[in-house]
């Protein structure tokens, strides 16, 4: 049996598809299965208990325009086929065209738009952007498998605590801890309207500290320019590896981030882990099964409205940076949920 999994992915991307990884290689335990993905997340690749993880060069995958070079991606899954079942969970029918170079027994894939000129895969799932109603990230790739071979769902939820089999050297911590992570985004999907003020965040670090909790800043290199953080003793955005900052996480009492990949790392070592959510629905993209982690959102009814841009005019609230629902979010409401969540 030969399973091909292909998906360009973020860090959280990668993290969401775990539930997956695990169901295929319970199901089918002697089967050869090939994870096809963009290696920004080459780090989870070593060691990976259920399928060969292929990394291909990110500039394929780009989806600031469009992009013919992800032809190239789509080639090097039919090179090493022919294949028994093909999972596609790329959402754009022109990012997905590709698939048709690949000989496959069976194809299964995901539309995130109603209208195309002909249908790619045997088996289809199809979601209208924008709109409530469709299952999480996760939930519809076990979908799109139990479509394509009849197995249950069985439950996996998210597990990156594979890449902790492998020691790391650590620099000093404080005693107690919590991790902040300002930033999200990556090379593929910008961030900048998932990321809650700066202003904000060093408020909540000065509450965290009158109860006798230090902040930890992680983040990578283009955080660490973006984001000043004067006189802050454990500032170590962009002074520690994604691989290093996977092993720092489990070391503190918990972790705040955005809708970040950071934020999915901590879900998939088992929390606790907070989320601050923007535009983004936590339905869709926020924790999946997962017990230790809880979701901050704001209370304005647009909230979430799911959109790359806010549309929402509140004059009252124009002289603040859009999304409203950001900025408008206050660091004593995050803090009430980090208390919950430790109390709990």
């Amino acid at each position: 049996m030969k399973i091909a999994i292909f998906r360009s992915a973020g860090i959280g991307d990668f993290v969401q598809t775990t539930p997956l990884l695990q169901q295929i290689r319970a199901d089918y335990p002697g089967a050869e299965i090939t994870f096809f993905t963009s290696d920004n997340v080459r780090a989870f690749a070593e060691n990976c208990p259920w399928a060969e993880i292929v990394c291909l060069p990110i500039r394929l995958f780009d989806r600031r325009r469009i992009n013919t070079a992800l032809i190239r991606a789509w080639w090097e899954v039919r090179r090493r086929g022919p294949w028994d079942i093909l999972i596609s969970l790329e959402t754009g029918w022109a990012r997905a065209l590709g698939s048709l170079l690949v000989s496959a027994r069976k194809k299964a894939g995901v539309y995130a738009e109603v209208k195309r000129p002909f249908q790619l895969y045997h088996h289809t799932r199809t979601f209208i952007p924008n709109q409530r109603g469709y299952p999480h990230t996760s939930a519809i790739g076990l979908e799109l498998w139990t479509l394509a071979t009849g197995h249950a769902d069985r439950g996996y939820g998210y597990d990156i605590r594979y890449l902790l089999a492998s020691p790391v050297k650590l620099p000093p911590l404080p005693s107690r801890f919590v991790c902040l992570v300002p930033g999200a985004g990556n090379v593929i999907t910008p961030g900048h309207l998932k990321r809650w003020p700066l202003v904000q965040w060093q408020e909540l670090a000065g509450l965290l500290r009158q109860e006798g909790l230090e902040a930890v800043w992680l983040g990578s290199r283009e955080d660490a320019t973006e984001f000043a953080l004067p006189d802050e003793p454990y500032n170590l955005m962009g002074r520690t590896s994604l691989f290093e900052s996977i092993h720092l996480i489990p070391k503190a009492q918990a972790l705040v981030a955005n809708d970040s990949g950071l934020y999915h790392v901590a879900l998939g070592l088992g929390g606790p882990a907070i989320g601050i959510f923007g535009p983004n629905d936590p339905a869709d993209t926020g924790p999946f099964r997962a017990i230790r982690a809880a979701v901050v959102q704001s209370s304005l009814p647009c909230v979430p409205c799911r959109r790359a841009e806010c549309l929402v005019d509140i004059p009252e609230l124009n002289h603040l940076r859009r999304p409203y629902c950001l900025t408008t979010l206050p660091p004593t409401q995050v803090m009430d949920s980090v208390r919950s969540l430790l109390s709990s």
